[in-house]
């Protein structure tokens, strides 16, 4: 589609409009990870620049992370049809990477409640966000925890506001608005106080995001839990890392450098299990992305911890770095303050391809240790489906429906019921195809049978309790536009509710069952030739 189309096009211009909004955040939040822009009047002495590698790796690696976030926020701006789910995800990205290290700024700028602001309503923000993201691909209403969880926004912003409400006692009085309520006397000032209610807040809040992320897992249907344990993954690795710092620093008088190790070791299943995904172009293939963090955490940590043992023996490998490339860079125009962000950006995506390598030489393994037989389960429904319509018999049907659904659907059992047409003045369904026994009758007016008839879609039966259907699912095989009968199987031996998916491949299975037993009956009715 061109763009004048585009812009003629109400739907796609708006999509447009979203996309570029979303680039726009974006590119902002990617400038606020790097640069200290947002600090005016050039209190710089004590800013944390992130672009800089004579501070530790592990400020690094965060801002790593953030960044990472913010290019996945663009590239699912760009890469999906921006439903509401790719909003969500887009937004939520955005809103988590504006949690940034503010209080690494001067405390004495005049404006130093900007970057608290944006820190814990971004936190918040990307929180409900992902919580929302995550709801969105569950076929349930998971009893109400996503909008019980949306309702912690507000907690969770208290919560940092207390740690925002404690850095201005650390202000003198002519930059503290809140002096005039409080007094200020410096020599009655525990600024180790102060500051570890600021840690332990926002500790707190990393907590109820992982909370929230366990719940959304715990509570999703089978068809969306390994977006939940994606979404848990990621917040385990984002959030346990700075959780378990703040905490365990409450304990030291001062920052002990494996403290830092340990919350930037945390931190790297997001990034660069991203990044060897996106190597692959599979960033939505949630098992594929799985599979790959698992590896590339474990290769990332060990070129961290070869990182950093360069680093004790030698001390200066990253300012030499960057001495060697300034003047070469700078002979292709390239700012002596844009070497560090390049060379970050350059060894970011270096590690990257080692893991991806990595990955390929070790998929053997990863795929026997850590992948299921879903995928084998799903093709054999597929290929029942294709070939129940050349059952010879009902017997042939019968067994083949029942291996498919025990092997594919892990189903304790399954009945074909059929309506009993030669019952006068009866609505009643017999089970005409049983596995293991044949169940009693099931009448017309159940409740089940209602919703069959009136959607042509499959019945979750758990949200029916008064209905006499047997299983888990009850699955309509229309025939002639009414319904010639319906298929029940269950309950799933895994004690997990079955994905959307496999209740489409079932449904597909049912339709062609139906037709192919309507068929066969209509052929043994047929009086045989003379």
């Amino acid at each position: 589609m061109s763009l004048p189309e585009i812009l003629l096009d109400p739907r796609s211009s708006r999509q447009l409009v979203w996309r570029i909004g979303i680039t726009g955040a974006a590119l902002a939040a990617f400038v606020f990870a790097y640069h200290d822009v947002l600090i005016p009047l050039g209190a710089k002495q004590l800013v944390h620049p992130y672009s800089s590698v004579v501070y530790a790796m592990h400020y690094r690696i965060e801002a790593i992370v953030r960044i990472c976030m913010v290019l996945a926020a663009i590239l699912t701006a760009w890469t999906t049809r921006g439903l509401q789910r790719d909003r969500l995800l887009a937004t939520a990205l955005i809103g988590s990477s504006l949690d940034v290290y503010w209080q690494w700024y001067d405390p004495t700028a005049p404006r130093l409640w900007l970057p608290m602001l944006l820190k814990y309503a971004g936190t918040s923000y990307g929180l409900m966000q992902f919580i929302r993201f995550a709801s969105r691909f569950s076929d349930e209403q998971l009893h109400g925890i996503p909008k019980a969880l949306y309702r912690l926004a507000p907690v969770v912003f208290l919560i940092g506001a207390c740690g925002f409400a404690a850095q201005f006692l650390k202000l003198p009085p002519d930059l503290n608005p809140l002096a005039q309520y409080y007094g200020y006397d410096p020599t009655r000032m525990n600024t180790r106080v102060l500051f570890n209610t600021y840690i332990i807040g926002d500790a707190v809040a990393k907590l109820v995001m992982i909370t929230a992320a366990g719940i959304g897992f715990v509570t999703a249907p089978k068809g969306s839990r390994q977006r939940m344990l994606l979404v848990f993954v990621s917040f385990c690795g984002y959030a346990f890392g700075t959780a378990a710092h703040f905490l365990l620093r409450l304990h030291f008088t001062s920052d002990p450098d494996w403290l830092n190790d340990l919350d930037a070791g945390f931190s790297l299943a997001l990034p660069f299990g991203l990044g060897a995904a996106l190597l692959n172009k599979h960033f939505f293939d949630v098992e594929f992305y799985l599979d790959r963090a698992l590896t590339a955490t474990v290769a990332s940590g060990a070129l961290l911890l070869a990182y950093f043992g360069v680093e004790h023996v030698t001390g200066e490998t990253a300012r030499q770095w960057i001495a060697s490339a300034v003047p070469v860079l700078g002979r292709i125009g390239v700012p002596p303050d844009a070497v560090a962000p390049l060379l970050d950006f350059l060894l970011l995506f270096a590690v990257f391809f080692i893991v991806h390598r990595l990955y390929v030489i070790c998929e053997p393994l990863v795929e026997r240790l850590f992948s299921s037989d879903r995928d084998k389960r799903m093709e054999a429904l597929r290929e029942f489906r294709d070939t129940v319509a050349n059952s010879a018999d009902v017997t042939t049907l019968k067994k083949g429906l029942h291996h498919a659904l025990d092997f594919g659907a892990d189903a304790t059992f399954a009945h074909v019921y059929q309506l009993d047409a030669d019952a006068i003045g009866a609505d009643r369904f017999d089970a005409v195809i049983c596995y293991p026994e044949c169940p009693a009758p099931v009448g017309g007016n159940d409740v089940a049978i209602a919703v069959l008839r009136q959607t042509r879609k499959p019945v979750k039966l758990y949200h029916h309790d008064s209905t006499a259907v047997p299983g888990e699912l009850a699955l309509p095989m229309p025939v002639g536009g009414k319904l010639f009968g319906f298929l029940a199987c269950g309950p799933n031996r895994s004690r997990v509710r079955y994905a959307p998916d496999q209740i489409e491949e079932l449904a597909a299975i049912a339709r062609e069952t139906g037709a192919t037993l309507f068929a066969l009956q209509a052929h043994a009715a047929r009086p045989a030739p003379v």
